[in-house]
């Protein structure tokens, strides 16, 4: 009985952390992205 909950567990905590690695390598460079354009935006201003 606790065999099989720990192996749910460890299934749940496996899935977890797969969409916490997903999401960090999709949304990572997505944010860079925008703090770059962001950056880029403000110095083209400061130029004009």
């Amino acid at each position: 009985m606790e065999s099989r909950l720990e192996g749910r567990i460890n299934v749940t905590f496996n899935v977890f952390t797969l969409m916490l690695y997903v999401h960090a390598v999709i949304l990572s460079p997505l944010t860079f992205e925008m703090h770059f354009l962001r950056r880029f935006e403000i110095t083209l201003h400061r130029n004009s």
